[in-house]
């Protein structure tokens, strides 16, 4: 083995250990070593020729704004893209400018804000009865799980909310992610108690027209076990709401993140939205702008719905049944 493959080895097995971030020179190794160097015992013209194909690439790179970023920034946009790196450089290279241009149009004092560190869970569902019979014992033991959601693209953004439902999925509503039926250009992801950090989340699936996405994000993340009856759920049943309603100017992102804010209700109604042909929760506990998106648990801790809309000035609050977004997992 000589010293260039030695290298280009080398630095594979520190970045797949996840100990360093890679430069542009540096990922360009690792693009010709994943794509381009196998050709080399089989065809110097095949080689000569994906090697062209990735320097052409990489000449499209903005190597300026993805070398000066900071290496945790650096890392998370090149993990969104990892999964091109052995098969295609030209995608690899839009898949990252795009990454960059997200990153980039969101304000300077959010952009130097990254690492979140969610603790461990199981994600098993919790059993029917628990030991969780309050309010209190509920919002300490999932007030992590649940994000406040900025979505859109400079000069338009809108905050939201999102669910943890596994280590990397997330729940929330098509019109916190979505404008019209455009997809936002960036998501991102933060947290009461990490107001200092966010990450970014991509649509994993959506349902436009029931209101109904799932986020996928790289971090592992804090679930929320999903009631596995649902669709049982009663009238009078008592039920809390986990969500960050907006408390200001999210057009202007001033960088101050909404207190997660919980509210406590009954479930008063369950009926079907006949516009969205789907399942709701109608309940008295209080859901308004931002909190859409949110969690709607149950005392022993199960997610039973995602908080949708409240019509201002009554108690009529909504909320998707959960059942109805685990078809779409399914």
């Amino acid at each position: 083995m000589n010293f260039q493959k030695l290298k280009i080895s080398f630095l594979f097995i520190i970045f797949s250990s996840g100990l360093v971030c890679l430069d542009s020179n540096e990922l360009f190794e690792k693009v010709v070593d994943q794509q381009c160097n196998y050709l080399k015992m089989r065809s110097i013209s095949k080689y000569q020729s994906c090697l062209s194909d990735a320097e052409f690439s990489f000449g499209l790179l903005n190597k300026n704004k993805f070398d000066a970023i900071q290496d945790k920034e650096r890392k998370k946009i090149i993990n969104s893209c990892n999964y091109l790196i052995r098969r295609d450089s030209k995608k690899l290279i839009e898949c990252l400018n795009t990454e960059l241009q997200a990153f980039s149009d969101l304000p300077e004092n959010f952009q130097e804000r990254i690492l979140l560190k969610p603790r461990k869970n199981d994600g098993n569902s919790l059993p029917r009865e628990s030991n969780l019979k309050n309010a209190q014992d509920v919002f300490e033991r999932f007030n992590e799980s649940v994000y406040m959601v900025i979505a859109g693209e400079q000069g338009s953004w809108g905050q939201g909310s999102a669910v943890a439902i596994s280590r990397n999925l997330l729940l929330t509503n098509c019109h916190v992610v979505y404008a019209g039926k455009s997809k936002a250009k960036g998501i991102y992801l933060f947290h009461e108690k990490n107001s200092d950090n966010y990450f970014s989340a991509k649509i994993f699936a959506s349902s436009v027209g029931q209101d109904k996405c799932i986020l996928k994000s790289e971090k592992k993340l804090k679930p929320i076990p999903m009631r596995n009856d649902a669709d049982e759920i009663k009238v009078g049943e008592q039920v809390l709401a986990l969500g960050y309603p907006i408390a200001g100017d999210v057009e202007g992102l001033t960088g101050v993140i909404a207190p997660l804010s919980l509210s406590e209700g009954i479930v008063s109604a369950i009926r079907e939205d006949l516009k969205l042909k789907t399942n709701m929760i109608q309940t008295t506990a209080y859901i308004i702008n931002g909190s859409s998106g949110g969690a709607l648990l149950d005392l022993n801790g199960n997610l039973v719905g995602i908080t949708t809309q409240g019509i201002v000035g009554t108690s009529l609050n909504f909320a998707i049944r959960i059942d109805e977004f685990e078809k779409m997992i399914k």
